[in-house]
């Protein structure tokens, strides 16, 4: 009887074999980013030994964090700046999916070309914001040699804004019709590109100049363009001679879609915006109580993005498959295919909740194999006790994942925004006054812990209510001529 139940599950239609199919390339490339700042990290580690001079809180401050931290703060800024237009730009995937499964694929490229010419209109408005949006690790008061080397990182990482935002509109293209592999295979060569292009530029090897932080965050914005042109031109390929999918005709300013975009896609963006500033704000708290403390949350942050991030690329493929079972009308086999996909990403974290409470040390190995042991020892014990913390709300956050990218697959982006609303500001008040009252970093952690906690209860109920099964983000009465 179990066996017959396994098999079932396993070969039905939004069943396990279907649902892994699609997410399992999508896993893999969505760690794509993970494994590019896991790369960044680490070799800043192992570089941050010559920046030790630059710091004035010498009694706060080992040279082991120095890098490593700039970067987190830096990254985390960055990463709120860009999660509203690629937020925007992750909702295509639901307009592609849903066209994909009404059988208008001649929709598609006109959709990704609105998306694509996003991205290349706020590029140079990135990089102009520049001396803005400096200011704002002035004023939360981090070291001033912390300052001067998250300054270095963030002036090159913006001049590959546009390419990201772009690329994400094009993957797009291919993710919403469930063509992972392709996506996939460019994202692995970005990520072999990047770890070669941080040795290079951060250590300066074979007559290029050592660059540390700054060669960290130019590599990525290289790798990000890369990524871009390969996608593009892949799109064009897929494409054909016969422009099936009306890539070369659709490639023009079209208002009207450009005006469905942003009714659905804002209130995601804004969602992903605001849930980017809440764990920005957290990892920029972290800096204020010291450089130590906003290192040790990169580190615990960048191991939790090996498991967090292909929770993403699941996400994705969510979004794919509910969107193409909405656009076919078979609501029933979108919430199946979610429920399969939070059974396999609970397995998943299952196994990264092991490693977090009993293989820390292993897991800490690559930032201290070339750094000094007595140096990195106090931020080895912040960061394991970290680890436990978020052992805890893993599984948590892949139930919150899962449901969000659910409801998004289908348009419920509203919802999504008023809760991120609400939830938000409390995460960062709460911190801010726990630092303020000289509770400490753990007693954050337990905030920012219950936070996740609550969020995927509130996603967990708005999912089985499903409201979101009537819910469509394509034209309901189009027609072909309109075009």
């Amino acid at each position: 009887m179990l066996f017959q139940y396994a098999v079932n599950w396993w070969s039905r239609p939004a069943g396990g074999r279907e649902v892994l199919f699609i997410t399992v390339p999508m896993i893999i490339s969505s760690g794509s980013w993970a494994i590019m700042n896991f790369a960044d990290r680490v070799m800043l580690t192992w570089y941050s030994g010559n920046t030790a001079g630059l710091f004035s809180q010498t009694g706060d401050s080992s040279g082991i964090a120095a890098a490593t931290a700039a970067a987190a703060g830096a990254g985390s800024l960055y990463l709120v700046i860009m999660s509203l237009p690629v937020g925007i730009m992750m909702l295509i995937n639901a307009f592609v999916a849903q066209y994909h499964g009404a059988g208008k694929p001649h929709r598609i490229g006109p959709i990704v070309w609105q998306g694509i010419f996003f991205g290349m209109i706020l590029m140079p408005l990135y990089v102009l914001a520049e001396p803005v949006l400096t200011a704002a690790f002035f004023t939360m008061k981090h070291d001033p040699g912390l300052i001067g080397l998250e300054k270095c990182f963030l002036h090159f990482a913006l001049y590959g804004a546009g390419a990201q935002i772009s690329a994400e509109a094009i993957a797009a293209f291919f993710i919403g019709r469930g063509k992972m592999r392709m996506v996939m295979m460019i994202n692995i060569a970005a990520d072999v590109f990047n770890i070669l292009l941080d040795s290079l530029l951060i250590f300066g090897h074979f007559g290029l100049p050592e660059m540390g932080i700054g060669g960290a965050s130019l590599a990525t914005t290289i790798c990000m363009w890369f990524r871009f042109l390969a996608f593009l031109t892949w799109m064009f390929v897929v494409n054909g001679r016969h422009d099936r999918f009306r890539v070369l005709q659709g490639c023009r300013i079209n208002v009207p879609l450009i005006r469905r975009l942003f009714r659905f896609g804002l209130p995601g963006g804004l969602e992903y915006a605001l849930e980017a500033t809440g764990f920005s704000a957290f990892i920029m708290l972290m800096g204020t109580i010291s450089p130590q403390t906003l290192a040790a949350t990169s580190i615990a942050f960048n191991l939790n993005a090996l498991c967090f991030l292909p929770l993403v690329g699941m996400g994705l493929a969510v979004m794919s498959i509910v969107g193409r079972y909405l656009g076919e009308n078979k609501p029933e086999l979108a919430q199946r295919a979610t429920l399969t996909a939070l059974t396999l990403g609970t397995v998943s974290n299952g196994f990264f909740v092991l490693l977090f409470l009993f293989f820390p040390n292993q897991l800490l190995y690559a930032y201290m194999m070339f750094g000094d042991p007595e140096e990195f020892a106090p931020l080895h014990n912040m960061t394991v006790v970290i680890l436990r913390f978020m052992a805890v709300y893993l599984l948590f956050d892949g139930i919150n994942i899962i449901f969000m990218s659910a409801v998004k697959g289908a348009g419920d982006t509203l919802y999504l925004l008023i809760v991120t609303l609400m939830m938000t500001p409390l995460l960062i008040v709460l911190c801010y006054l726990s630092i303020k009252l000289g509770f400490g970093v753990y007693a954050c952690w337990t905030i920012f812990t219950v936070w996740i906690c609550v969020f995927a209860g509130t996603f967990c109920v708005r999912f089985f209510r499903g409201k979101w099964k009537s819910m469509r983000v394509i034209e309901q009465d189009y027609i072909a001529e309109d075009v």
